[in-house]
């Protein structure tokens, strides 16, 4: 089976029959000019590269390929290993036979789309329930003259691939582990630039990494600016995709990022081409002039792309949207991003492609099978396709991370699906130094010893959610963060509380850990830091890592080891009192995001929201069990008497006699009394909850109640817009390097 699959526009869905026309053209051009022996070689020597040179990848992975192909009845035994990695002789009459069935009588066509307004469908799918029609092709997309359309397709045959390398000799030597350079060489540092290089010590392949960060802004960059600069980025992936295909059938990755403050470039596999590569896309971008239709293509996949934010899993719009939001400096919702597309022209789009390499400042790292050689020329090559003024130190614009002011703060919002049963909550305590050794394995093993329990507790025991995990978050600069995060059906201020008595119960199992587990504990975690990298690929990120927080602190895996053999179960304790326990902790901070579902009580209105959270959770609990009829006020009001017993037995049966009755019909009743039932695990973190709340976390250093912000009645401050929080913090100060930067080169 010969497949063909294309990805189109709502208009290219449109002119299906133009696109089918087109495939054909181009087959027929293809079947005009014969099988081509080169292409069965250059398809052949990389796929013999890659077999010579294979990295392996995850145990995980490896078994399970592995695996796979024994379990194909077309693979015999000998060739478990190598299948898919050779390429037979080159037949010339096998591919022209093949040939002879790419023709229009002889093919199928499958259109999907989220919605087709002009089609009845006649079946549905069992399984999923998706319904479809079957039609016999029409004529016009059968006949022959369908292939004939060459005064619009003026269709060739690619040129020879100019990115597969002619050489593999390996330049570097495999080291004694104890002799393996653990940083880059600084070579130069200029007013322009500063080049890094590391020769390839441990994998001896002929593999390469190049990376060139290019600082271009000048002024902090508004939300405009940031759509503005991913709408390039859009375009520019659109422009590259097509033009730097042969790099990809040539064993070479790429990525490139257009940012609001800077270009990122990003380039590995094999090394004798690495540098033709990083020229290409240099030279791409700096003759880039913004087409139209490329243009409205870019604006409609966007417009796409915020739209699918909104419809992302809850989880993963609080973990890998909202919680950068609330920590990064000039990030903003995706919601005020699309309202500035608008704004957006192709005029506009075109003065940030000429503007952006006017002045720039360049971080250049050239890793793998190279000599230092190599790393100079493509440093300078860099320069002299940028041809740009140096941008000077303070003009240059860094990533910020926000300096969230001690608190208990709370931030809920609603899913757009409307039909989306879930919802979520991620709570964030905000820990140790990201720039501190001690604080960041303190925090990775505090999140180690989360990890499993909360599973274990929320998703095993409870029941509540297939997405449940707790662990460790940094970025740059700033404070390490433990999150925990749970999707449910059950409503987020429930899956809060939950997680707070989690919280709470935590320092006990701390505490009850022997020394023996502790020992073992901390053993696990050195045995991942020294664990051997699999990839030239892989040991040059690391150090990136390092030179983009602007540290350089290359050993900073030394470091980490050093500090977890001095650990001991008492320094443990002694962070969680002094960062998550908020009894304890002096500079308590806190952020809880909730993402509630359409169909459940949404806390959103003033009166509402500024109940405690356990109130809230018994309400939802109440109301999705169908006791809609009690009201929060009286609720709170019974809570608040209750906890002056803290009996839940009691507090159930008076529950039951004073709303319950009233309210449920027989089965409600049977359902929201039986022993499993949430009703009663709310009721009782009600009232806990309502007893310990005897004071409020107010900011250390001002009072946001004169900004215009809303306390809840157990002293959490309510969050509206995280634009407007974000405005009234400040920032980290960005990281100072560890040592000096000294090249080894001045000219």
């Amino acid at each position: 089976m010969f497949e063909i699959e294309i990805n189109m526009t709502p208009d290219g869905l449109k002119h299906y029959n133009n696109i089918i026309g087109a495939v054909f053209e181009y087959l027929r051009v293809l079947v005009a000019y014969g099988p081509q022996k080169l292409f069965y070689d250059e398809i052949s020597a990389v796929t013999e590269l890659n077999f010579r040179f294979y990295e392996t990848p995850g145990v995980v992975n490896w078994v399970l390929d592995r695996s796979q192909r024994c379990h194909n009845p077309h693979i015999v035994p000998e060739h478990y290993l190598s299948a898919g990695n050779g390429v037979l002789d080159f037949n010339y009459k096998d591919v022209a036979d093949f040939m002879t069935h790419l023709h229009p009588q002889n093919y199928r066509v499958f259109l999907g789309a989220q919605n087709h307004s002009d089609v009845e469908f006649t079946t549905t799918e069992k399984y999923f329930g998706t319904p479809y029609r079957v039609d016999t092709l029409p004529l016009n997309l059968t006949d022959e003259t369908i292939m004939y359309w060459t005064e619009q397709y003026r269709f060739h045959l690619p040129t020879p691939n100019s990115f597969i390398p002619k050489s593999t000799k390996v330049v570097g030597k495999i080291m004694p582990p104890t002799e393996v350079a653990l940083a880059p060489s600084l070579l130069y540092r200029t007013d322009a630039y500063e080049l890094w290089f590391k020769q390839d010590d441990q994998f001896a392949r002929p593999h390469g990494y190049i990376r060139v960060e290019i600082a271009y802004a000048q002024t902090a960059p508004l939300s405009f600016d940031c759509a503005a600069a991913q709408l390039l980025d859009k375009y520019v992936a659109i422009i590259l995709d097509g033009e730097l295909y042969n790099a990809k059938v040539a064993g070479m990755d790429y990525s490139v990022s257009f940012l609001t403050t800077k270009v990122d470039i990003e380039v590995s596999g094999f090394s004798a081409k690495l540098q033709n590569l990083v020229d290409a896309i240099l030279h791409r971008l700096k003759t880039l002039n913004i087409e139209d239709h490329i243009f409205q293509d870019s604006l409609t996949q966007m417009r796409q792309n915020y739209q699918n934010k909104r419809n992302r899993q809850p989880f993963q719009q609080l973990q890998r949207i909202e919680h950068p939001h609330f920590n990064l400096a000039y990030v903003w919702s995706f919601e005020t991003l699309g309202q500035q597309l608008a704004n957006i022209t192709i005029d506009s789009l075109q003065r940030l492609v000429t503007s952006a390499f006017e002045r720039t400042y360049a971080k250049i790292i050239v890793s793998g099978d190279y000599y230092e050689s190599d790393a100079v020329d493509t440093a300078r090559n860099v320069q002299q396709i940028l041809d740009s003024q140096p941008l000077s130190a303070d003009k240059q614009i860094h990533g910020r991370v926000v300096a969230i002011e001690p608190g208990h703060y709370i931030h809920r919002t609603q899913m757009s699906d409307a039909s989306s049963l879930n919802g979520a909550s991620l709570v964030t305590i905000y820990c140790g130094s990201q720039l501190s050794a001690k604080d960041r394995v303190i925090t990775e093993l505090l999140a180690h010893i989360n990890g499993s329990p909360f599973f274990d507790m929320l998703r095993t025991k409870e029941q509540l959610g297939y997405v449940v995990y707790a662990s460790k978050v940094s970025y740059k600069t700033g404070r390490m963060m433990l999150v925990f995060n749970a999707q449910s059906e059950v409503n987020p201020a429930y899956l809060t509380q939950r997680t707070d008595k989690f919280i709470r119960d935590i320092r006990q199992r701390i505490h009850d850990h022997s020394i023996e587990e502790f020992d073992a504990l901390v053993l696990s975690q050195i045995a991942i830091k020294t664990e051997k990298l699999k990839s030239i690929e892989d040991e040059a990120t690391q150090f990136w890592e390092r030179i983009s927080t602007g540290v350089y602190d290359f050993d900073y895996l030394v470091q980490e080891i050093a500090q977890l053999k001095l650990l001991n179960k008492e320094d443990l304790l002694e962070a969680w009192d002094m960062y998550v326990n908020p009894n304890t902790a002096v500079n308590y901070t806190r952020i809880d995001s909730q993402i509630w579902p359409v169909k459940s009580v949404y806390p959103q209105d003033s009166k509402l929201s500024t109940y405690p959270n356990s109130v809230i959770s018994l309400f939802g609990c109440l109301h999705s069990n169908g006791l809609v009829e009690v009201g929060i006020a009286e609720l709170y009001k019974f809570v608040q008497h209750a906890a002056l017993s803290n009996n839940v037995n009691d507090s159930l049966s008076d529950l039951e006699e004073l709303y319950f009755s009233k309210h449920a019909t027989a089965q409600t009743l049977e359902r929201v009394t039986a022993d499993d039932s949430r009703i009663g695990t709310a009721v009782e973190m009600a009232l806990q909850d309502i007893a310990r709340s005897t004071h409020k976390f107010r900011s250390l250093t001002g009072d946001f109640g004169t900004k215009n912000m809303r306390q809840t009645l157990d002293g959490k401050w309510i969050i509206d817009n995280i634009d407007s929080f974000k405005a009234m913090q400040k920032l980290y100060d960005l990281a100072e390097p560890e040592t000096s930067l000294a090249p080894k080169y001045t000219n």
